[in-house]
């Protein structure tokens, strides 16, 4: 505000209402803010004007400045008026889809302005008007964002500026993520994490599975996780405006859970497993106590069985396993996966290993047994000949164990034994059929077999009597054994002495025309034997064999030719040694003839040593002779001149040595002159 004088004398003053603010160039010392506010400046050009600092509506007034000149007080007033920009409201709060009215004027009337609004960097509106008026629809996204409102007052060449910043309130926004994947595999763990955005901040956090609370964190870690810990997980968040929700699937693989259940004639492979993308082997039939007996050629999950009535079913009942994989190992680290069933398939019953022949004597107890197979056993009934129903002998039943080869497998079955006994049996009782006929609820079976009177065994023929070894091979041809087991008899005596030796062969149960041997050892050498056999039973014996003769080895052909391979063998290594002897001479000799001639020069050099001191009256002259030792297969060959004279004091020693290294075919030659004279010595060596 100007003070409007042409001079200032001492002593101004500002006032408002009476109240002085400023006097002379002191500003009013005093706590009050709006003392504070103020400032007095233009004094450098001799002016005495008042700023009011941050001007607010309380400042609207009137302020007064007073002068004294020439003993003349001048006062000058200027009323304050302020013109403020109003903003409504101060701050949006409107929840997320709203429509919200902001309003921007000026506080004066009569006073326009240019209005412009602006959000975001766009202009959304401008007019020229005492007030202006903007509609949005506030969502999310406006959070925490500013709309300004400017107004241009032409009239004032000023502008003003208001700025709203929008609070939205909103739900919770969502998001739940499973670390490190959604796909896992049992034994593994997983981290659940729940983030959300929301507006006021949540009141509850849920991380829900199937209904069950897991925590009231927005963090989860599940370890060790298994098969139970896979499904759809949920973060529920609330706050007062509402509750946001986000799922997520986890997916535990684990290997399947194998069982075979019968499924309208058939059985299905059941498997649960994650994948369910199966891969199945090839069915596999089992003894019900697990023995393996065949692979059959199905790799589907149903298994479809043909049903026929000429194929026994004890070749289709047992245990049936199924094995599949989804590509996942179990806790063993094994993707094969099995289940099984055990199935007695639906069908009539099956005689076991009837036997077709029973052979007895009169007065014999006899008691005819039937293993008859069968799941259930309605009814069974024992016919004579055809027609005789049999009711009174004696008949019963139990449980019993068969062994049947099944695919090429010793098995044991389960199986109904039936039995019917005879007592006393009379001649009426032979030559006769006895039949089982067996029903169940699928159909029936027969069991036949005939009674025979036994007897005693038939003769053995073609009796064969071979010398073998230190004894004989005897073979001969079993013939019908009367219907009881039967021993074999072999009587055999050198022919000059008057006692037999019997040998029994027993358990001898072949069927007729069967060929049977015996070998007796340990008989003497170049002797003649005699020979019969026969049969018995428990009936009795059979007729005799005619005699047969024959003559043991003069010797063992068998030392015979062990001896012979002997011979042959020592031959064999006696003409290696002597060829290998042949050349080893063939080579010393070579070697020696060689070592010989590179020793003549000992030689020579004996005789001229001689030579040399013959004179001497005093010399003492020693020559030795060539030297030949054998070491094993080296050979030093040595030639050696000793000299010695009186006269002079000299010695001389020569000395011409050869070694022979025959195995490694190399020769070594050497020469040594050693020479001493008047006490010197000198050495000279020769090595080749």
């Amino acid at each position: 505000m100007n003070c409007p004088m042409d001079k200032i004398d001492d002593n101004p003053s500002w006032s408002r209402k009476g109240d002085i603010l400023a006097f002379g160039m002191n500003i009013r010392n005093d706590t009050q803010l709006q003392y504070q506010r103020l400032r007095l400046v233009g004094q450098e050009q001799n002016k005495y004007n008042l700023m009011i600092l941050n001007v607010t509506q309380t400042d609207e007034d009137e302020y007064c400045c007073v002068s004294i000149n020439q003993n003349k007080s001048v006062q000058y007033c200027t009323r304050v008026k302020i013109i403020d920009l109003k903003i409504t409201p101060t701050t949006e709060y409107s929840n997320n889809g709203e429509h919200a009215c902001i309003s921007c004027s000026l506080t004066k009337d009569g006073i326009i302005g240019n209005f412009t609004w602006i959000y975001n960097g766009s202009v959304l509106k401008s007019e020229l008007t005492k007030a202006s008026k903007v509609t949005m629809k506030l969502s999310k996204e406006h959070q925490n964002q500013t709309i300004r409102c400017l107004a241009y007052i032409p009239k004032l060449n000023a502008s003003l500026e208001q700025r709203l910043t929008f609070n939205i309130s909103y739900k919770p926004l969502v998001k739940v993520l499973v670390l490190p994947s959604t796909v896992l595999r049992e034994n593994e763990n997983f981290e659940l994490s729940c983030s959300y955005d929301a507006n006021p901040i949540a009141s509850l956090i849920q991380l829900i599975i199937d209904e069950t609370v897991l925590s009231t964190d927005p963090y989860h870690k599940v370890t060790n996780i298994s098969r139970h810990n896979g499904g759809l997980y949920r973060c529920i968040v609330t706050n007062d405006v509402g509750s946001g929700m986000d799922e997520v699937t986890v997916t535990v693989m684990y290997s399947p859970d194998v069982h075979v259940q019968f499924l309208n004639d058939s059985l299905f492979c059941n498997a649960t497993g994650v994948p369910t993308n199966y891969t199945f082997s090839k069915w596999e039939q089992q003894s019900f106590n697990g023995k393996h007996l065949r692979y059959l050629n199905v790799e589907s999950a149903i298994l479809t069985i043909n049903m026929t009535d000429d194929n026994p079913l004890y070749n289709l009942d047992g245990r049936y396993v199924c094995t599949v994989t989804n590509g996942i190992p179990d806790s063993n680290n094994v993707a094969l996966q099995k289940g099984y069933t055990d199935v007695n398939w639906p069908g009539k019953p099956w005689c076991v290993g009837s036997n077709p022949l029973h052979y007895r004597q009169k007065t014999d107890n006899v008691t005819i047994v039937f293993h008859v197979y069968s799941y259930n056993i309605s009814t069974y009934q024992w016919i004579k000949n055809e027609e005789e129903k049999l009711s009174k002998h004696h008949s019963s039943s139990n449980i019993s164990l068969v062994q049947v080869n099944l695919f090429g497998q010793d098995v044991h079955i389960e199986t109904t034994m039936i039995y019917l006994e005879i007592f006393n049996v009379t001649e009426t009782d032979f030559n006769s059929s006895y039949t089982l006929k067996v029903d169940n609820n699928f159909g029936n079976e027969t069991c036949f077999t005939q009674l025979e009177e036994g007897s005693i065994p038939e003769n053995p023929k073609y009796l064969d009597v071979k010398p073998h070894g230190t004894g004989f091979k005897i073979s001969w041809i079993s013939m019908f054994n009367g219907g009881y087991p039967q021993n074999f008899i072999i009587k055999y005596r050198y022919v000059l002495d008057a006692k037999w030796t019997t040998v029994n062969v027993t358990n001898q149960q072949q069927s007729v025309n069967k060929s049977c041997t015996k070998f007796v050892q340990g008989l003497s050498k170049d002797k003649e034997y005699i020979t019969y056999m026969y049969a018995e039973n428990v009936i009795g014996k059979s007729g005799y064999t005619d005699l047969v003769r024959a003559k043991t080895y003069s010797d063992n052909p068998a030392s015979h030719s062990i001896s012979l391979a002997v011979y042959i063998g020592i031959c064999f290594c006696c003409a290696i040694m002597f060829m290998l002897v042949t050349a080893f001479n063939v080579q010393l000799r070579q070697a020696i003839q060689l070592v010989l001639k590179k020793s003549v020069p000992v030689n020579k050099r004996s005789k001229k040593c001689f030579k040399r001191y013959k004179k001497s009256s005093t010399g003492d002259v020693k020559s030795s002779a060539v030297d030949i030792r054998y070491n094993d297969l080296d050979i030093n060959v040595t030639g050696a001149c000793d000299l010695t004279s009186s006269a002079w004091d000299d010695k001389e020693m020569f000395t011409h040595s050869v070694k022979l290294d025959l195995q490694h075919w190399r020769v070594d030659f050497s020469s040594e002159l050693r020479i001493s004279s008047a006490g010197k010595r000198s050495a000279v060596h020769f090595h080749r």
